[in-house]
C-alpha cells in the first residue's frame, strides 16, 4: 500500500531562455509565477505513442516502438504583472512570439514529493500558442500557455 504525499505550496518552474535576455551567450532564467491553487496549473501530453501494434490477416501483430520523448505542456497562468521579468509568462509568451527562436529554452519543474523534492527539466522548449488576451467577469482569468518540448530529464 503506497502513502504517498505531494505538495504544490513550494512548485516552482524556472524558464532559462536567451531570448529573455536577448543574448544567445547570456541567457537569463526567470521564475514562473501566477498559478492558481484550486485549477490545474500544469499539464503535459506526449506528441506520439511510443508504441504501436498493426493486426495482420493472419491474427498476428507487429509491434513498433520507438524512444520519442517530445511533447508540449500547457501551463494554465494568470496574467499578473506588466514586466516579463516578473516572471508573468503570458508576457514571456507574447514576447516568444515575435520571435523566430532557432535554440528555445529549458524549463525545470520542482515540486515537493513524499518528503523531498521531485523535478522535471524540459528541453529545448519554444512556445506554441497562447492568446493575446483573456478577460473574466468576477473572476482572474488564466492563459493556456502551450510550449513544445524535445525531451526531458527526471530529476537532477
Amino acid at each position: 500500500m503506497a502513502n504517498i504525499i505531494q505538495t504544490v505550496g513550494d512548485f516552482t518552474a524556472v524558464l532559462t531562455h536567451p531570448m529573455l535576455g536577448g543574448s544567445l551567450t547570456s541567457p537569463l532564467s526567470v521564475a514562473l509565477q501566477g498559478f492558481r491553487l484550486d485549477d490545474v496549473f500544469l499539464n503535459t501530453a506526449q506528441m506520439i505513442d511510443n508504441a504501436k501494434r498493426v493486426p495482420l490477416v493472419d491474427g498476428g501483430t507487429i509491434a513498433l516502438t520507438n524512444a520519442i520523448r517530445a511533447g508540449q505542456l500547457t501551463i494554465n497562468a494568470a496574467h499578473i504583472s506588466q514586466n516579463y521579468l516578473d516572471g508573468d509568462l503570458p508576457l514571456i509568451c507574447s514576447m516568444l512570439q515575435s520571435y523566430a527562436d532557432s535554440v528555445g529554452g529549458q524549463l525545470r519543474i520542482s515540486y515537493g514529493f513524499n518528503g523531498g523534492q521531485a523535478s522535471l527539466t524540459f528541453i529545448k522548449v519554444v512556445m506554441v500558442s497562447c492568446p493575446p488576451i483573456i478577460l473574466a467577469g468576477n473572476d482572474v482569468p488564466t492563459y493556456p500557455c502551450v510550449l513544445s518540448y524535445a525531451d526531458y530529464i527526471r530529476g537532477g
